[in-house]
């Protein structure tokens, strides 16, 4: 296919808008999208390295790339096959959708939302369905294609609810406008200015533990996503007015932190574990009060007589894991007890309903005999605070991976043990 007949490489390279501005442009990129779809990008890539328009053809391919690699996670998005990437790293870095409605939950509805670093905007495109946002892009690049995408989706600019998009320094346009908002939302990039990768909010851009208390003042509510790494206790540490924490996870991987911040909230932090189980947003959540305290608490404790047949393992998921509330947990549910200090499954004589985690019913406790017998079958091997890993173990028994049923390998009582068991939740 030849696209250089009649647009000028040097006004490619210059304006990098251009393309998504340009509806002579754009259709050089959907018609490269759609002739070369089924070609493998790398091969793409390669040829398009000498072309004299390959700013252009660069943003075709990622186009086909980020389509590919992004399609479970913005489905709904991607369906629209006018939606644009501004790059694929935006769409890498951009939130998966059903988390962006657990947001959109969190704000509520009616609402005058300014969303502080829109990148490709799947949040405040998914919450000016029902609020009035105002997204901030200091890239413009991003700030054009999310203009784009606004209008293709029908969200008006023009009216509540709706968007308003600006390609502006977040902070300097708070600092400037007489606007007050009900919520503020800051996604900070975890990139240092040298491009290092950084977890820590105050190593972030914008830093929002420096503007924090200037921020408060200017909303209601100040809502800051984080990186899945954060610590619930640094986190009560940095910001003031916390009045609840929320560790996200989708379909069982943590995707981030997220602190919910009160102008003049004095109280105590809610924390809400929170596993997206299906991308129509049904997700299990165990929420308790934050206490720094709570390592010291009282927790029940199994012996090694609790593991037998028909007792059920509950394993949380890793919302759980993080936050690691388990005098919560057990007081939450009392029929559980936690194997061992270190080892962070329970156990219950019966299955707890709506436990957040896995429930898995004990089938067996296998002995040398038993073990010999299994070889060659298929199990899901799990370890914790076992005394190999579960590679090694499964290498060990010499197992097959995959099936519905799992060995479980944990330390109860200070002793290790297997357990042959299957899922019920």
């Amino acid at each position: 296919m030849n696209t250089s007949s009649h647009i000028k490489a040097d006004i490619i390279t210059d304006h990098l808008t251009q393309w998504i501005e340009s509806p002579e442009l754009m259709k050089v990129v959907t018609d490269y999208v759609n002739e070369h779809f089924n070609d493998p990008p790398d091969r793409l890539y390669l040829n398009i390295a000498k072309d004299p328009q390959r700013e252009l053809l660069t943003h075709a391919v990622d186009q086909i790339t980020a389509r590919r690699k992004l399609a479970k996670k913005l489905s709904s998005f991607i369906a629209c096959p006018d939606f644009i990437f501004p790059s694929l790293l935006a769409g890498e870095q951009a939130t998966n959708e059903a988390v962006a409605r657990y947001h959109t939950n969190l704000f509520g509805n009616k609402k005058r939302i300014l969303d502080m670093t829109a990148g490709l905007g799947i949040d405040s495109l998914t919450a000016a369905r029902t609020n009035s946002v105002t997204a901030c892009e200091l890239d413009p690049l991003k700030a054009a294609a999310l203009r784009h995408n606004a209008k293709i989706l029908s969200i008006p600019s023009d009216k509540q609810p709706g968007i308003q998009i600006l390609n502006t320094d977040s902070t300097e346009y708070i600092y400037g406008t007489d606007t007050r908002f009900d919520i503020i939302f800051a996604d900070p990039a975890r990139r240092s200015d040298k491009n290092d990768r950084v977890y820590n909010p105050a190593d972030c851009l914008p830093d929002m533990v420096a503007a924090n208390d200037e921020i408060i003042t200017r909303t209601d509510r100040l809502i800051i996503k984080h990186s899945p790494m954060l610590d619930i206790r640094m986190a009560t540490e940095l910001f003031g007015h916390l009045k609840s924490i929320h560790l996200i996870c989708y379909k069982g991987e943590l995707k981030e932190v997220l602190t919910d911040q009160q102008a003049g909230y004095d109280g105590e932090t809610d924390v809400y574990c929170i596993d997206i189980t299906d991308d129509t947003g049904t997700n299990t959540t165990f929420r308790y009060k934050h206490d720094k305290n709570t390592e010291l608490k009282n927790i029940r404790y199994a012996t090694i007589h609790d593991l037998k047949e028909d007792n059920y393992l509950c394993i949380p998921n890793a919302a759980v894991m993080k936050a690691a509330p388990w005098h919560e947990l057990v007081s939450q549910y009392p029929t559980i007890k936690k194997l061992d200090p270190n080892t962070h499954i329970f156990i219950s004589d019966s299955a707890p309903a709506s436990f957040p985690g896995r429930v898995c019913r004990i089938t067996g406790l296998p002995d040398r005999h038993r073990l010999k017998e299994i070889k060659g079958l298929r199990y899901n091997v799990v370890c914790r605070n076992y005394v190999m890993e579960a590679p090694s173990l499964e290498k060990k028994l010499k197992v097959k991976p995959g099936g519905d049923r799992y060995i479980i390998g944990v330390k109860c009582d200070n002793k290790p043990i297997i357990m042959e068991c299957k899922i019920v939740n």
